[in-house]
């Protein structure tokens, strides 16, 4: 929005990616799982592992169930390190499944101007009017939408 009243060049920085620079708290090898509350048992989630002090995606942005999400974790052969508004949820769903997992403290817990500068660092500006959000799945108003229109084309 600034950027782009302002004319100025930006730079896209995914949300879970910023997150995902407080696992650098816990240390190199760390699994980090990004995590933010999607509602209706959902979370938006990215995974991360700390390589040369920076997170590197094992996965890109996406909306996941809790209980996919602790079926992956429970493959994996390390502890998470739970960071994002959905953190806590994250947390319970691995207590109750027996997955090793660590609640990031509450400092770490979410999103900074920090992760935010360090996600974008390096990379190369664009014009603001060429930066679009990403949306990983259908707002509500549009799942109902479509709701209603398979059900129109059904009694037809």
């Amino acid at each position: 929005g600034l950027a782009w009243g302002a004319q100025k060049p930006a730079i896209g920085v995914s949300t879970l990616e910023a997150m995902a620079y407080h696992g650098l708290a816990a240390g190199e090898g760390a699994l980090v799982c990004a995590a933010m509350d999607a509602r209706r048992s959902q979370i938006y989630n990215a995974l991360f592992e700390i390589r040369g002090g920076k997170p590197v995606r094992l996965c890109g942005d996406r909306a996941i169930s809790l209980a996919e999400l602790g079926e992956e974790l429970g493959k994996m052969q390390k502890s998470a390190f739970l960071v994002g508004d959905g953190a806590q949820l994250c947390y319970n769903t691995c207590l109750d499944m027996g997955i090793p997992a660590v609640l990031a403290p509450g400092n770490l817990v979410s999103q900074s101007a920090w992760g935010v500068a360090m996600a974008a660092f390096g990379q190369t500006p664009a014009p603001a009017e060429e930066l679009l959000p990403v949306y990983l799945r259908l707002s509500q108003a549009e799942r109902e939408r479509q709701a209603r229109l398979a059900a129109q084309a059904a009694q037809e």
